[in-house]
């Protein structure tokens, strides 16, 4: 048997390792519908902007819906602090449509004399 073969139990393992080290308390909850979740202090830490990903189907698909909307939010968390820096350094001078610009209507058409 190749020792370098990774078996689903093993990567399971892996997975609920690296989202315990995010989440300590996380812990798998069967719901009456047959669905799986993983809640962490009692909530779902999947918030409502994912609604769909809060339960799975399988133990495994939970765990790893959860590593993916907090790999998700990581990201939203890190573009969002660049984008408030950049609203904090607009201008309103930036956005101010010169008057002679907004007085003409580009949508007549031209009279010809």
């Amino acid at each position: 048997m190749n020792k370098h073969f990774e078996t689903p139990r093993d990567r399971f393992r892996h997975l609920k390792r690296q989202v315990l080290k995010i989440y300590p308390d996380a812990k798998t909850r069967h719901n009456p519908d047959g669905s799986f979740s993983v809640l962490n202090q009692g909530e779902n830490p999947i918030t409502d902007r994912y609604p769909d990903l809060q339960t799975a189907s399988t133990v495994n698909a939970a765990w790893n819906n959860l590593k993916t909307v907090e790999y998700w939010q990581r990201i939203e968390d890190r573009n969002n602090r660049g984008f408030i820096v950049d609203k904090a350094n607009l201008k309103v001078e930036d956005y101010i449509v010169e008057e002679s610009i907004a007085e003409d209507n580009i949508y007549e058409p031209e009279k010809e004399d």
